[in-house]
């Protein structure tokens, strides 16, 4: 499943590489991928995908709820997944949706 991710313009050397960092705790992805300018800067989203559906929802699950667990979350997810900050982008910052 692909997941676009937005949310991180302000860090222009964001890379796809943060971007791995940061959605690594919830499964193997497949791929990563982050829209540049024309200079090579972050336009600001991308998109994850990875090799089991169930961590694209907890990667969303957890962005949506803010890093908090809702009712339906897994909380042992929630509390093994660090609030990582990277270039000044937390993932629970972000937007997350299906693609």
């Amino acid at each position: 499943m692909n997941i676009y991710l937005k949310g991180f313009k302000h860090a222009q050397d964001f890379t796809e590489d943060d971007l791995r960092v940061l959605c690594d705790p919830f499964g193997k992805i497949t791929g990563c991928s982050i829209k540049k300018n024309d200079d090579g800067h972050s336009k600001g989203f991308g998109f994850v995908s990875f090799e089991e559906h169930k961590s694209a929802r907890d990667l969303v699950s957890y962005v949506t709820a803010k890093g908090k667990p809702n009712e339906s979350d897994d909380a042992s997810l929630v509390k093994k997944i660090p609030d990582t900050e990277i270039k000044g982008v937390k993932l629970s910052s972000l937007f997350a949706g299906p693609f």
